[in-house]
């Protein structure tokens, strides 16, 4: 592919898995895009890929989930709970999966990148990059990920930060090139499932949120989707199917290229 392309990664939480995919087969293919926008889950992949790491190193960061998540789920620090809406602790999310890839500060990253939140203060998105580094890369993207109740928000300069997708699920309208993608998922069609405790109701008021978030906010603008797809995943924490999901995220781009571009 000869022409600049910019990437914008959606908000998925686990069933963008196989977003690792899609930068795989760019990453084989020797695509680097001159821009990279993330919500949530895409924060994370957009901010691993400008950085430099392999789909490979995607994987095993992804892989070690299951190892920590259960001890980032404090459920006895109530008055913490309380005060940042959310049970999973922030220091130890940003440690185990951020910090040991992410730089401290935004002119460390090789391709330009956005990351999107929610300020609950102000009540608006706000864009985090290198012209705007009010927050650090590893601040910015908790803060994109941070789904209510089952994360806790971040505080700091007078806002309160959760998930970018509460405002901007597909945060494309953020890239200046031309030639502009979308990588989305399409979830699997699940039965419906009564939540139960805190955890659960989380879950199901965030997926309630976010889930299907339209495109006719983003008619004005020309840009194209992948759609990487998800495979057996059950609700947006569960980090099971990551080699599946990988193999169908690396087809889709494939048969994108292939029958689009």
């Amino acid at each position: 592919m000869n022409k600049p392309i910019s990437i914008a990664f959606g908000g998925a939480g686990a069933f963008g898995l196989s977003y690792i995919g899609v930068v795989k087969y760019f990453q084989q293919h020797a695509i680097v895009p001159d821009e990279l926008a993330g919500t949530s889950m895409g924060a994370i992949i957009a901010s691993f890929w400008s950085i430099g790491l392999s789909w490979q190193e995607m994987r095993f960061a992804f892989e070690n989930i299951r190892n920590w998540w259960i001890w980032a789920v404090q459920f006895w620090e109530i008055s913490d709970i309380l005060d940042r809406g959310g049970i999973a602790d922030t220091d130890i999310v940003m440690n185990e999966l951020l910090k040991p890839y992410l730089p401290k500060t935004w002119d460390r990253f090789r391709i330009p990148l956005f990351i999107t939140t929610t300020n609950l203060t102000t009540k608006r998105m706000e864009v985090f990059s290198k012209t705007n580094p009010t927050l650090s890369p590893c601040e910015a993207v908790y803060a994109s990920m941070a789904v209510p109740l089952a994360f806790r928000g971040l505080r700091k300069n007078g806002g309160l930060y959760f998930d970018g997708g509460i405002v901007s699920q597909n945060p494309v309208e953020l890239l200046n090139g031309e030639n502009r993608i979308l990588v989305a998922p399409m979830k699997e069609i699940a039965k419906y499932h009564e939540p139960h405790g805190l955890l659960e109701i989380g879950m199901a008021l965030a997926e309630t949120m976010f889930q299907d978030a339209s495109e006719s906010d983003l008619r004005n603008i020309d840009y194209k989707v992948i759609y990487s797809g998800s495979h057996n995943i059950q609700n947006f924490l569960d980090f099971s199917y990551v080699d599946e999901n990988i193999e169908l995220g690396y087809q889709n781009a494939k048969k994108f290229f292939e029958e689009v571009i």
